[in-house]
């Protein structure tokens, strides 16, 4: 479809006044040039006018005239100044400054690649086409490039300088992984449009994405889609999860079971392998379905520490085809609790279903906890209370303490059947607990001692005391609770595990996950002790941590470089360059969303609810540019050509003129 061309200054076109002048001048007649000749004796007496001889001709048709027609109306147009919103050539200029945000779509599914060319993936294209919209800059011009993944970063550039580092920039960088969300990249694009400036918004993806058509038509600037990998195979095999769980007859044993997905439009026969601590335990082959999923499960040997997956497929995205899980403890990798309880019931059950929780159990009248409790990251108590030359120097939570001789758990009474109230408004002890229809046994009714801070309370008809409260023992950090688990109902519903997990987490630090998708941030929680965290990539890069001290420091430090496949290692040190603790976690690719390589057909519509969109993904830039600089190009050129003829035509008429001179 042409665009429409519009004049900006219309009154340029009475330069066109200037083809008349030129007219006028070819077709007046020119006074003959004066030849000297020796005599006129043998010249035959010229005739004499009859008439009156006019000044004007008709105007000679030659190449000179229409040469310097044309380059005259080229000019009349240049002055003109037509402008129009598509781009007619290379030469053409904008009439405003445009701010320019490119989208970039980041995600997994990016890094596929046609097997025929594995270099060339989806993201290279992307990038390639990002460079292309930036090389449409000129002066006045802001160009903003948002790379969208699990972790978005964003660059802008407004003069020529960083243009072109925000060019290199580009050419360089590799895909973050994880899933792109284009709602809140589009949000943030429309949050920092320049008021000053015609906009344009350019997404660029593969099209397996999906996106609100209200986010879209709420962003007042024209949205191009520009999409990548059109015409390459969709067909994958992906092991989109990996899993094991403990064997029921021995603790060092494990069931592995993991899916292999197939996105494409036949049943496929998949080859894969099971390797168990690098040595080949499993090599077959399952029949999956258009569009299916198979789970296969299978027993690994006693002492597995680690257990990969691979697929032999040549399709499209080769980095899911291979699953990693670690089954090894390791100090970062797991939570040692010690639980001290004669009757363990319903808590050592909450306390074993948290993930890296591991949970020993011993008599509530065992000796030397203090000594004992160095080898965990805490320590419960049900029931009883540590006698205070034996308290652990780790976080502690207390079920119904037994008084102290320092008056610490003193109580003053009991409660019958009370109902409990949250009363610390956004503690995260209490996040999602619901006490709504608990009831409880006959409890003590404890005083807080100086220090200690009430989080829920226990109330009844006649009085009230604390249900749940936190405290130290110097440095160390306790959690209270003023009843038995087993001493209600509580065990029955959701939120005893939700409570006890959070209590959990409250006082100690989260584990390394097993396992987590590319691109996916992992939270790092350093010891309080640790001021430096270094984590391993697999290709060998070590990335430092530096934890901050004091008031500065933080619960979790995010680590958002999990963009490439594989063992990632993670070591903490202390101040004096001890290595406090050491873990390992896992990142694999395969996920059932970004492992689908199918573009979104309704990814073009869906755009076409942003301003001047259409459904075609090509949407008009709504910018105009002017046309005035190839317009005179154009007669710089015609110009040249003009004057070229006119030297080769006096070059010829000098060379006769000599013939002429020249004796016979």
């Amino acid at each position: 479809m042409s665009a429409p061309v519009s004049l900006l200054a219309p009154i340029g076109l009475l330069a066109a006044l200037s083809l008349a002048v030129i007219v006028l001048l070819h077709m007046r007649r020119q006074t003959p040039p004066a030849r000297a000749f020796p005599s006129l004796r043998f010249w035959t007496p010229s005739p004499p006018e009859t008439s009156e001889r006019t000044r004007l001709r008709r105007p000679p048709l030659s190449a000179l005239l229409i040469a310097q027609l044309l380059a005259a109306l080229l000019i009349a147009l240049a002055l003109a100044r037509p402008a129009t919103d598509g781009v007619l050539g290379f030469f053409s200029s904008r009439t405003t400054p445009l701010h320019q945000v490119i989208v970039l779509d980041g995600s997994t599914s990016m890094l596929a690649a046609d097997p025929s060319d594995r270099e060339r993936t989806r993201f290279t294209e992307a990038t390639d086409a990002a460079v292309k919209a930036l090389d449409d800059w000129q002066p006045g011009d802001v160009a903003t490039v948002m790379l969208v993944g699990t972790g978005d970063q964003t660059w802008s550039a407004s003069d020529r300088q960083q243009i072109g580092d925000l060019r290199t920039r580009v050419e360089r960088l590799r895909p973050p992984g994880g899933q792109a969300n284009l709602n809140d990249a589009l949000r943030l694009a429309g949050d920092i449009l320049l008021p000053d400036r015609e906009h344009k918004v350019i997404v660029v993806t593969d099209g397996a994405q999906t996106v609100d058509p209200a986010v879209a038509g709420a962003i007042d600037a024209p949205i191009t889609l520009r999409q990548v990998g059109q015409g390459a195979t969709t067909d994958n095999l992906a092991i989109t999860s990996i899993g094991a769980r403990p064997s029921a007859s021995r603790s060092d044993q494990f069931r592995l079971a993991f899916t292999l997905s197939h996105f494409g439009s036949e049943a496929t026969t998949v080859p894969y392998t099971v390797t168990a601590d690098g040595i080949e335990l499993v090599t077959d082959a399952v029949t999956v379905g258009a569009q299916d999923q198979r789970q296969i499960e299978l027993d690994l040997p006693a002492g597995t520490n680690e257990v990969a997956v691979s697929l032999r497929a040549d399709d499209a995205l080769v980095v899911d085809n291979r699953a990693i899980l670690r089954l090894a403890s390791d100090d970062l990798a797991q939570r040692q609790i010690l639980l001290l309880s004669d009757n363990p019931g319903a808590l050592q059950h909450a306390l074993e279903t948290m993930p890296g929780a591991r949970v020993d159990v011993m008599p509530g009248a065992t000796p030397g906890i203090k000594a004992l409790s160095a080898a965990y990251d805490l320590v419960v108590f049900e029931g009883i209370s540590p006698t205070e030359n034996d308290i652990p120097d780790v976080p502690m939570i207390l079920l119904q303490p037994q008084p102290l001789s320092d008056g610490r758990f003193a109580i003053d009474g009991s409660l019958s059947a009370p109902h409990g109230e949250p009363t610390a408004a956004g503690d995260p002890v209490l996040r999602d607990v619901d006490f709504s229809g608990v009831t409880f046994d006959t409890m003590p009714r404890y005083a807080l001692a100086q220090g200690e801070q009430q989080i829920a309370a226990a109330r009844e008809e006649d009085g009230e005391g604390p249900l749940i409260w936190r405290g130290t023992f110097g440095q160390t950090p306790y959690l209270g609770l003023a009843f038995l688990a087993d001493a209600s109902n509580l065990p029955n519903r959701v939120a005893f595990p939700i409570l006890v997990a959070n209590m959990v987490n409250a006082l100690t630090t989260t584990p390394l996950p097993a396992s987590v998708s590319l691109g996916a941030t992992v939270p790092l929680t350093p010891a309080g002790d640790v001021s430096r965290m270094e984590v391993t990539l697999p290709g060998g890069r070590v990335v430092t941590l530096e934890v901050p001290s004091g008031e500065g420091r933080a619960a979790a430090l995010p680590f958002t470089e999990t963009n490439e496949p594989g063992v990632y290692s993670v070591v903490e040190t202390r101040a004096n360059g001890d290595d406090a603790a050491s873990g390992v976690f896992v990142v694999n690719a395969g996920d059932r969303q970004e492992s689908n390589l199918a573009p979104n057909p309704d990814l073009a519509s869906l755009l076409a609810g942003g301003s001047q969109a259409d459904a075609g993904g090509a949407a008009s830039d709504g910018v105009l540019q002017e046309l005035w600089p190839l317009l005179v190009g154009a007669a710089i050129a015609v110009a040249g050509a003009e004057w070229l003829l006119r030297m080769r035509q006096d070059r010829r008429r000098g060379a006769a003129s000599v013939a002429r001179r020249a004796p016979s």
